[in-house]
């Protein structure tokens, strides 16, 4: 059995880890120009899997950040077809601004697993990651990312962010990392952000 973390990781220790770097050395770029040359994103109608499980669990994730008094951000990580760790945001109540979804996930897995088995996982998150968290899904080692929710979808919500696509990220890298998103659970993740984001902020 993998271990499974069932609702993030409020109290465990967030030290990456054991993690080791891949290694080559990558070449400076712009990043307008890396965002002039990236890949689209997939179809829909070009995925073969049912990604839609492990998104709506994500976005439940979202939810339970967004009642436990965090920023509304959930993710899954999953390892043939099974969810194997589970992590959501917690800035607020881990008192640190970088504990996004995905940092806390990878954190967790960092713990558990080395790069090898990553290679052959799939993070999913409710949304797009940041560059922070981009980054950080690179130098873990995971395969694989599937995002419901855009980061350009998120910044018409909430007006803030960095505005810099995950592609725009790991296509910067020498070992490939495959990206799905947004996907059409796009306004079903964004929903939690309209309940969330106004109300942060001031705006109602």
């Amino acid at each position: 059995m993998f271990p499974v973390e069932p609702f993030g990781i409020r109290n465990q220790d967030d030290g990456f880890g054991q993690i080791t770097k891949l290694g080559s050395v990558l070449q400076p770029l712009e990043i307008l120009s890396i965002q002039r040359n990236i890949d689209p994103a997939p179809t829909l109608g070009g995925l073969m899997e049912n990604h839609e499980p492990f998104l709506r669990e994500a976005i439940a994730l979202s939810k339970s950040a967004m009642e436990n008094g965090d920023e509304p951000f959930g993710s899954v990580l999953v390892k043939d077809g099974q969810v194997i760790l589970r992590a959501e945001n917690s800035v607020f109540t881990g008192h640190d601004m970088t504990n996004h979804a995905e940092m806390n996930l990878i954190k967790l897995a960092a713990q558990h697993y080395d790069p090898a088995f990553l290679a052959d996982c799939t993070l999913y998150t409710s949304t797009e990651p940041c560059a922070m968290c981009s980054g950080a899904i690179y130098w873990s080692g995971i395969g694989r990312m599937v995002f419901a929710c855009s980061e350009t979808r998120l910044g018409e919500i909430a007006g803030i962010g960095l505005n810099v696509p995950s592609r725009a990220v790991l296509q910067t890298g020498a070992r490939a990392v495959t990206v799905v998103g947004p996907t059409n659970l796009e306004e079903e993740a964004a929903k939690v952000h309209r309940e969330f984001w106004p109300k942060h902020l001031g705006k109602i």
